[in-house]
């Protein structure tokens, strides 16, 4: 524990030696911002009060919001005298007592706080789920408009602008309404550390055992989609709050989906290994590859199945990604063959969304393939438990529509989209 006097004194005898160096070599000034910026701070503490700090406290446990009344209101005194000083607070328990840590640019300092009592937002768990304690839909929409109270009067308070509270309220009041939506699909909600399971249609389906027993098969994260709200539905250690979701019929259609996913990881390992030419590597056809997609994938599938039949060569190529893969995805270039170019512009004007890959090196076994070819993002295929990409290259006598008209004169570089220009007339 240091008093406030004594660091003012060590800052202002440091300031002075910058001063003094600096007038030898005048760019040692900016040495002196620090200090200065100390010196207002510890002047600060003392205005409000707080006359010892802690330059370290050992260790210290965490604590996130809700903040304790007096924290808030020690963070919102030290915010007024220093307006427009960039300090970044954060809590701390440590031997049964709360601390402020104050981080002014590489500098920490820990300020004691004594206080009566922590805020208790979340009301103590109102029903039981096979022996799980849990909440009841009603439980969590009060704890909701309690965050959204905490976060109307504490956030300001905390220095968080008026654009940035609205915001937070209004993804509460948002969230709110959604849990009321689902209330009848609903069993209750439970906080839930890391475990087993599949996840499906925005849903997680539970592997373990043992919540299986209890009636926990089929649930659903909670989240808030706000930087500034992740400690409404989540606790530290990866602990999350889920809905526990009514589950007969979406279990019926997640294992009948399995057995349809069954066959057609199946029907991909047939292709994959009567074409595999390394490991992570098969020269396949893509009629092969349509009959898959026709069986097994959404009408969007088949709507690109139908564009790689107009533009795409039949020799494809599937490929696991990794580090050690033969083909890397590579910025768009002016060096690139035309043809992919072409394909390029084509795939991603029809929506396909696609990658440039290009060869990583060249040997006597890989010579043969081509040295760029285009991942086709939007379709993968799963077998010998790792996804593939679909890699494809241009049909051998694809003809290059020019799009655009380019002119160079005087110095000058003038271009016309012809294409883009057409599509902007045609959706005016």
């Amino acid at each position: 524990m240091v008093h406030v006097d004594d660091l003012i004194r060590k800052y202002e005898r440091e300031l002075k030696r910058v001063l003094k160096a600096s007038r030898i070599i005048p760019t040692l000034l900016d040495r002196g911002e620090r200090y200065v910026n100390l010196i207002r701070v510890m002047k600060a503490l003392k205005s409000i009060g707080i006359y010892e700090v802690f330059l370290n406290i050992g260790g210290g446990k965490y604590i996130d919001h809700p903040y304790p009344l007096e924290v808030i209101l020690a963070i919102s005194r030290i915010r007024e005298y220093l307006p427009d000083r960039p300090i970044m607070f954060s809590i701390y328990n440590h031997n049964d007592r709360t601390y402020l840590r104050m981080l002014i640019d590489a500098d920490e300092f820990y300020i004691e706080i004594p206080f009566s009592s922590p805020q208790q937002l979340l009301e103590p768990p109102d029903i039981s789920i096979g022996g799980v304690e849990g909440y009841s839909v009603e439980s969590i929409i009060r704890y909701l408009k309690k965050c959204k109270e905490y976060v109307k009067h504490a956030y300001p308070l905390l220095g968080y602008d008026v654009v940035k509270v609205e915001e937070c309220i209004r993804h509460l009041i948002n969230k709110c309404e959604y849990i009321y939506s689902i209330k009848d699909s609903v069993k209750g909600f439970v906080w839930m550390p890391s475990f087993e399971y599949d996840y499906w249609n925005g849903r997680y389906i539970v592997l373990d055992e043992e919540y299986k027993k209890k009636g926990l098969r089929v649930l659903q994260r909670i989240t808030i989609d706000h930087y500034l709200l992740y400690w409404v539905f989540e606790r530290k250690g990866g602990v999350y709050l889920y809905a526990v979701l009514e589950d007969e019929e979406i279990l019926r259609e997640y294992y009948s989906y399995k057995d349809s996913m069954d066959e057609e990881v199946k029907a991909c390992e047939k292709v994959i290994e009567s074409r595999r030419l390394f490991n992570d590597l098969a020269v396949v056809k893509l009629e092969e590859l349509g009959e898959i997609i026709e069986l097994y994938y959404s009408e969007e599938g088949l709507r690109i199945l139908k564009i790689l039949r107009e533009y795409c060569d039949d020799e494809a190529y599937l490929m696991i990604d990794s580090y050690f893969s033969l083909y890397r995805d590579a910025r768009l270039s002016h060096r690139y063959p035309l043809k992919i170019l072409y394909l390029y512009r084509k795939l991603e004007e029809y929506g396909v969304d696609v990658d440039i890959m290009i060869k990583k090196w060249e040997s006597e076994s890989e010579n043969k393939l081509p040295r760029y070819l285009l991942d086709v993002k939007s379709i993968r295929f799963y077998g010998f438990n790792d996804y593939w990409k679909l890699l494809v290259k241009p049909k051998k006598d694809l003809r290059i529509d020019y799009p655009c008209d380019i002119k160079f004169e005087d110095e000058s570089i003038v271009i016309v989209d012809r294409e883009a220009l057409r599509r902007a007339l045609k959706m005016a």
